[in-house]
């Protein structure tokens, strides 16, 4: 990948992937232009003549039709996870965006996941995020893990510090060293995988599914965790309902 001195970026968009490309690249005192739909389509056409590299940080819907302005010469990206676009390089940053920013060394160490081998293209002139590749076809697929390792545990660790709260009067402040921990084991090498299923005490878990009769949607996650957990060898032949 080549290194570009001259170059001069374009940032269109304003939701949270937007704030944060910008902020980052505030941090790093590299120069940028932006626009987004609520200003006149005249300042696109302007700021457009100006860029090399246009960061389309906007809607999957959006993509398609804003690729069609790209100049030639241009390199054109975009940040969405599933879109495949012949015109505009698929660049996926993997982390999740709220409205919080975060310090360069978080923002330095996201990795992009491209959709096409870059040769020598240079997609983040200025930065060196490392960027890894995921060839078009397996791209929903590749999203569908993000949305699972992100959002499905968001919702369902929100759900739980509201039971907790609800359900048993505890506060829901008292999860947050378990789940900080969790995360940090889910990303060690070695194997931390603890509790019931891991010492393969089947009575117990059968009074979990118990108590969970009357919430259907998390006695249902409790039965997907246990296909997982068999899938990796524990098996839960004894566990009834």
């Amino acid at each position: 990948m080549a290194e570009l001195k001259n170059f001069s970026i374009l940032l269109i968009g304003n939701g949270h992937v937007a704030q944060h490309l910008g902020y980052y690249l505030k941090l790093k005192n590299i120069p940028f232009q932006t626009w987004n739909r609520k200003q006149p389509s005249s300042d696109l056409e302007l700021r457009l003549k100006w860029a090399t590299h246009v960061w389309l940080a906007v809607s999957d819907a959006a993509i398609e039709d804003l690729s069609k302005l790209a100049l030639k010469g241009q390199l054109w990206v975009h940040f969405s996870g599933r879109v495949v676009c012949d015109q505009t390089l698929a660049l996926h940053p993997l982390m999740t965006f709220g409205d919080e920013l975060y310090d360069l060394e978080t923002y330095q160490s996201i990795p992009f996941v491209a959709d096409r081998e870059l040769g020598a293209l240079n997609p983040l002139p200025g930065l060196k995020n490392p960027i890894q590749f995921v060839e078009p076809r397996l791209r929903s697929l590749y999203h569908a893990y993000c949305s699972l390792t992100n959002n499905l545990t968001y919702l369902l660790w929100q759900e739980l510090q509201e039971r907790f709260s609800l359900d048993l009067a505890l506060p829901r402040e008292s999860l947050e060293p378990i789940i900080l921990q969790t995360a940090k084991n889910a990303v060690a090498s070695n194997n931390r995988f603890t509790g019931p299923v891991s010492r393969r005490e089947w009575a117990t878990v059968t009074e979990h599914l118990k108590a969970l009769s009357e919430k259907p949607e998390l006695q249902d996650m409790y039965l997907a965790y246990l296909n997982l957990a068999r899938k990796r060898g524990y098996q839960s032949a004894e566990v009834t309902l």
